[in-house]
Order: C-alpha cells, then sequence, then structure tokens
C-alpha cells in the first residue's frame, strides 16, 4: 500500500525531518518524533493513527522533559524514508500536498521569533540546503517570499521569511498545525 495519495502522508514527510527514523534491528521499521509539546503530539497522533490504522500513544519521554510519539511500521516507514532521502519528489507533488509538507516541516523544524528590531520572523532550519532550497523554490509558487541564510561557522542553513504582510500570507497559505507556533503567529497582530 502506497501512502503518496494521502495529504496527511505529506505534512508527516514535513515533520520526518526531525524524527528519528530507522530500521530496528530487534522491533523492526521505526519513527521515533519528540517534542517539548504536548499539544502539537496531540495533532499529530490522530494522522499517524488514520494512516498506519492502529493506536499510537503519547509518552514522556525517558531522558529528558519532553513527549514522544513512537511507532513500527514497515511500509509507512519506508515511504517517509525515501521522501527524506529524496525530497525533490515533493516538487512533483499537487500544491495542496505541498502544502502540507511545507506545514509539517514548519511544525518541526521551524521557529516564529521576534528580530532585534521588534519585527517577526519565522525560520526553517536544516542542514541540507537542496531541501531549503526546494522549501523557497515551493513558497515562491505561493507567492511567499524567503531568503536564506548560512551564519557563519555553523553547518545549519535557515529559510527566513520577515515583513508582517509575508508572514500573514504564509500563515494564512500554510495549513500550521503547532499550536505554541500557531498561537506565537497570531500575537503578531498581523
Amino acid at each position: 500500500m502506497s501512502f503518496f495519495h494521502f495529504e496527511s502522508f505529506w505534512y508527516l514527510c514535513g515533520i520526518a525531518e526531525d524524527a528519528y527514523i530507522r530500521k530496528n534491528p530487534i522491533k523492526g521499521y521505526e519513527f521515533d518524533l519528540d517534542s517539548a509539546s504536548l499539544g502539537w503530539l496531540q495533532h499529530v497522533q490522530p494522522i499517524l493513527m488514520e494512516l498506519i490504522e492502529k493506536e499510537v500513544r503519547i509518552r514522556p519521554h525517558t531522558n529528558r522533559p519532553h513527549f514522544r510519539l513512537r511507532f513500527f511500521h514497515k511500509d509507512l516507514v519506508t515511504e517517509l524514508w525515501e521522501i527524506k532521502e529524496h525530497p525533490e519528489i515533493v516538487r512533483r507533488i499537487n500544491p495542496s500536498s505541498q502544502k502540507q509538507y511545507i506545514a509539517g516541516f514548519f511544525d518541526a523544524e521551524g521557529s516564529a521569533t521576534i528580530t532585534g528590531t521588534n519585527q517577526p520572523m519565522l525560520s526553517m532550519y536544516s542542514t541540507r540546503l537542496d531541501k531549503i532550497t526546494i522549501l523557497t523554490d515551493l513558497l515562491d509558487n505561493f507567492y511567499i517570499h524567503s531568503g536564506v541564510y548560512l551564519p557563519e561557522g555553523r553547518n545549519v542553513y535557515q529559510l527566513y521569511i520577515t515583513g508582517r504582510d509575508t508572514i500573514r500570507e504564509f500563515a494564512m497559505t500554510i495549513p500550521i498545525r503547532h499550536p505554541e507556533k500557531r498561537e506565537k503567529i497570531r500575537l503578531y497582530n498581523l
């Protein structure tokens, strides 16, 4: 069974950028996502249960004050791994699924902050420039301007979105689910 036709799968592909995905030598194909935000994981949980058609529980993380969603599923983990390794596939999916991918990426690897000049800024991060380039191209297709920055001495690229009008467009176009990030954007009084 392929999950490619589910829009929620593409949201999960974006999330997978921050998840631990591997073939566990004992238990099988593993997806492990942790977050300090219980509310966000509670948004992700039903998506997973819809896709794999079995219960997925949120548990406290054993090593830090986070929560954890972990499951084993060969078909889903294999397809998530394929997209994670070959993100150019996202260029060929429909625009609605692309929005889901961007939302998942932002919810997992993004931030909403205020700059030193009191301007709102959204950011997404990756060590892979190809993924950041794909995101900027997709955002351009939705008329959302972004820039890319590589801080000196670091290997993590930052895609950034500034300007209240541009952030407003992002928030209206991309279906963000992370409750704390949605609230920060709302507080920008866009």
